[in-house]
């Protein structure tokens, strides 16, 4: 495969960065409007149906569309979309059947149909893995973004909200992400008409594809069954209620760190398999990814740890507030799974997959001994114990990825300094706003809590690491240098900036 060109990669990280933007906006103004329609016990059931999901349909498709991704070719892969939704279909028959014995039995407490409309969804959904596959390896982000959106818009936002206020339940966070995946299949297939013939199903492309995809389905296997212990913890240690209330409160937390920075990693992941023969590169490049990544992911975690109670109020309402108290460890836990991603996005691109599914696997064990654990002192104890193995798991990454690059360990964890240093200041005036200013309307309190964490972030970043602001601008908005001519001459004369 041909690297791509420097345009072509920074056009991507912008379209993706304006998308993801909108698309937090969007997700944030849906969770506000469904935490008001559901309770924590019907958003835990639902999230014991994605857990079952994402270990048969979800699995699949993210193996196979990754493997795709990354796969050796020359030219452009027929279109298996044929394979894949077979693939799908039959594992998420088979978790259906599991989950509904295990039901009868009374040994797993879920609704069946619920979940058979939530493996519904995902088994759609994989009909859209071929043609987002091609258009990654082109960098056409833009078509991938825009139907991402209206998906979104029309079937985890509208969809979604109707049903609830319908009564639905549960079941409309499951209607939804069906109607979801209808709209953004039939997009990608619309807008994508170059694509290539579907090729015809047969057990022998099946195997093919199964075994291609073989060593990163190891690794990706150990991702998702560490992201799924958790509500599988707390649902059979604690049952549903919790299971909601952790997982909503955390999906609020992990969101605006997840969609900030999926723009540059979705590029990246792409770009950095294309030059990995080229290890100065390579290096340089990886060493981009995570210190831009982390100046924005840090302070904003830390940001959300900071504005807690005021956070929740706003964003979930007062039914919600119990989660206040283990917020911050969530953003903690957030900061480190994200950033450990990160370095896994250079330790896959290199071929790695062993080294990194080790080091899921052993992150893993610690989440399951520490969560459980911690669940004798109830929900905080568990998520707790949930923060220190993804701090576990950050440093795992880091000492793999120090190894692959052929660095020493010290210099990889330096990478996430800047956005440690700007973090702090942050979630010190977001704490002390909080304190103080009890007395102020919730949306008022929230609004200077923001308007500050951004001041302090802005003047840190620009006093102390005016290099890594400059990186960030140039991907994210280049066009702030243009219409502030002092602002550029300030960051190139602070010192050397390292361009990607």
């Amino acid at each position: 495969m041909s690297t791509p060109a420097k345009g072509s990669i920074r056009a991507g990280v912008r379209l993706t960065f304006l998308g993801t933007v909108a698309s937090g906006v969007l997700q944030f103004l849906v969770m506000t409007v469904l935490a008001r329609l559901l309770t924590p016990a019907e958003y835990g059931a639902y999230a014991l149906c994605v857990a079952i999901a994402s270990l048969s349909a979800v699995f699949v498709s993210n193996v196979m569309e990754r493997a795709l991704v990354v796969a050796e070719a020359d030219g452009e892969p027929a279109d298996q979309s044929a394979v894949l939704l077979i693939l799908s279909a039959g594992i998420s028959l088979c978790a259906l059947g599991i989950a509904w014995v295990l039901h009868a039995t009374g040994l797993l407490a879920l609704e069946p149909a619920l979940l058979g409309a939530t493996l519904l969804a995902n088994v759609i959904g994989a009909g859209a893995i071929m043609p987002r596959v091609l258009m990654r390896r082109r960098l056409y982000f833009g078509i991938i973004v825009s139907a991402e959106l209206a998906g979104m818009l029309l079937g985890a936002g509208a969809m979604a909200v109707a049903l609830a206020a319908a009564g639905w339940g549960s079941y409309a966070l499951a209607g939804g992400a069906v109607f979801q995946n209808i709209v953004l299949v039939l997009i990608l297939r619309v807008r994508h008409r170059d694509a290539p013939g579907w090729t015809r199903p047969s057990i022998a492309r099946a195997v093919v594809l199964v075994r291609s995809a073989f060593d990163l389905g190891r690794t990706a296997a150990a991702e998702i069954v560490n992201g799924q212990v958790a509500p599988l913890v707390l649902a059979t240690q604690l049952g549903v209620g919790p299971v909601g209330l952790f997982n909503r409160t955390y999906s609020l937390v992990q969101m605006p760190i997840q969609l900030l920075t999926s723009s540059m990693s979705r590029v990246m992941v792409s770009a950095l398999f294309a030059m990995r023969d080229e290890r100065a590169r390579f290096r340089h490049n990886a060493r981009v990814l995570v210190q831009v990544a982390g100046v924005v992911v840090a302070p904003v975690a830390a940001g959300i740890a900071g504005t807690n109670e005021t956070f929740l109020l706003l964003a979930f309402g007062p039914r919600w507030t119990d989660a206040a108290t283990f917020l911050p460890l969530l953003a903690l836990s957030a900061w480190a799974v994200m950033m450990g991603t990160l370095y896994g996005i250079a330790i896959e691109a290199m071929r790695a997959f062993a080294a990194k599914t080790r080091a899921q696997v052993i992150s893993t064990a610690f989440l399951v001994v520490l969560a459980l654990a911690g669940t004798r002192l109830g929900l905080i104890g568990a998520v707790a114990g949930i923060a220190t193995s993804g701090c576990i798991y950050l440093l795992l990454s880091a000492r793999t990825a120090a190894r692959v690059l052929e660095m020493r360990v010290a210099e990889v964890l330096g990478w996430l300094v800047p956005g440690i240093v700007v973090a702090v200041p942050c979630f010190a005036v977001a704490w002390a706003i909080g304190r103080g200013e009890e007395t102020l309307a919730t949306p008022l309190r929230f609004a200077v809590q923001v308007a500050a964490c951004g001041v302090v972030d802005a003047l840190t970043m620009l006093l102390l690491f005016p290099a890594v602001a400059l990186l960030l601008i140039e991907n994210a908005a280049p066009v702030a240098l243009r219409l502030l001519p002092w602002l550029d001459r300030y960051l190139r004369g602070a010192g050397k900036a390292v361009r990607p």
